[in-house]
């Protein structure tokens, strides 16, 4: 049989992107367009941060504080097995983003494999407007300050660049970011 060249040419760009960082996914001009229009919305989300784990795994690396998905114990290492009844094996992340938002006060329901439980669990989640925690900083010792940043939206840098100055102010001469 001749292949299907286009699909095993998305699968090698998938593959690749994967390979080199957990975070990306790959969308052609349409698909990116509509992404954008989706983002632009400003819907209610969850709160939970992902990656792709094995190439093709959705992975939990995080709940923000205070989300839905934090308040319903997600955690970093489990895994999303479907969003709503799509299973997301080999689902681009993007669109699982997409999945998880929506009006504010719907709910969206989660299958999950968990570290400390074998067996799938059901979850529902409320959306909500989720909030990024604010920069925070502290010295761990005498001379080392740690910046912890947990969005990297426009203007972060020069908040990132002010809690530097401050950590320097108070003995700071090994920044950790």
């Amino acid at each position: 049989e001749e292949p299907d060249i286009k699909n095993a040419t998305l699968g090698a760009i998938n593959g690749l992107l994967i390979s080199i960082d957990p975070f990306a996914s790959y969308m052609n001009a349409e698909q990116y367009k509509q992404y954008l229009a989706a983002k632009a919305l400003k819907r209610a989300g969850v709160g939970l941060v992902l990656s792709r784990k094995y190439g093709f795994e959705l992975n939990i690396v995080d709940a923000i504080p205070g989300s839905p998905a934090d308040k319903a114990a997600l955690a970093t290492g489990d895994i999303i097995e479907s969003i709503n009844g799509i299973q997301t094996r080999d689902m681009p992340l993007a669109f699982a983003d997409l999945l998880l938002e929506g009006d504010l006060g719907t709910t969206v329901d989660l299958t999950v494999l968990r570290l400390r439980k074998p067996d799938p669990t059901t979850i529902k989640l409320t959306r909500a407007e989720v909030l990024p925690p604010p920069i925070a900083s502290r010295m761990v010792d005498e001379q080392t300050g740690l910046v912890q940043v947990f969005d990297l939206e426009a203007g972060q840098a020069a908040k990132v660049a002010l809690a530097v100055k401050n950590l320097e102010k108070q003995g700071d001469r090994k920044s950790v970011v």
